[in-house]
């Protein structure tokens, strides 16, 4: 690994997330593949979450403070900015990655060198046999849907492809996220 240029920089948005934060956290510092970098961007906490994280544990971690809330899509733009990976993992401060999420996107990336984009599979965190959710949809109306939602995991394919991977847990090639302007700030989201 090296120092100066991680293969992945990790990034949560936190805004009062409370001990969600810190299982998130957790879940990083468990990570089988080590070559990453966590930024966590404050959006302005007031529940004490972001002085009470401990990020001991996970390499090369950086807290930006903001004074005020800017929302998930410029929060994620400026750690985009910060980030010095190659590519850009987000992460939601109320999910949580399996000790196997960043070795499990280093195969893919080698099996689909032309990706700039990946979704990961997320599950109920109180029934992990049911998906929450595979990448983003749309559905037959024209909606937006979170693709699998509901469903049992057990239907969930190894690999498949999507409409967009869901913000709560993708991958995106820094240089081309950066290059098309990231997320539209217009969409403050929360």
């Amino acid at each position: 690994m090296n120092p100066d240029r991680p293969s992945v920089s990790v990034i949560i948005v936190n805004y009062n997330a409370g001990a969600f934060l810190q299982r998130s956290v957790d879940s990083l510092a468990a990570q089988e593949d080590r070559d990453f970098e966590l930024i966590i961007v404050d959006n302005n906490s007031t529940d004490g979450s972001i002085e009470a994280v401990r990020t001991d544990a996970t390499p090369q971690t950086r807290v930006l403070r903001q004074p005020r809330n800017l929302g998930f899509a410029a929060a994620n733009n400026l750690a985009a900015r910060e980030a010095r990976g190659e590519w850009l993992a987000l992460l939601n401060p109320d999910a949580f990655a399996a000790p196997d999420w960043l070795a499990r996107f280093r195969h893919l990336r080698s099996h689909f060198p032309q990706g700039k984009s990946f979704a990961s599979a997320q599950f109920n965190a109180e029934d992990p046999q049911i998906l929450d959710g595979a990448g983003d949809a749309y559905c037959l109306f024209g909606f937006p849907w979170r693709g699998g939602f509901g469903r049992p995991a057990r239907e969930l394919p190894p690999q498949g492809f999507c409409f967009s991977a869901c913000g709560a847990g993708a991958f995106y090639e820094r240089d081309l996220f950066l290059t098309i302007g990231g997320f539209d700030e217009a969409f403050f989201c929360y």
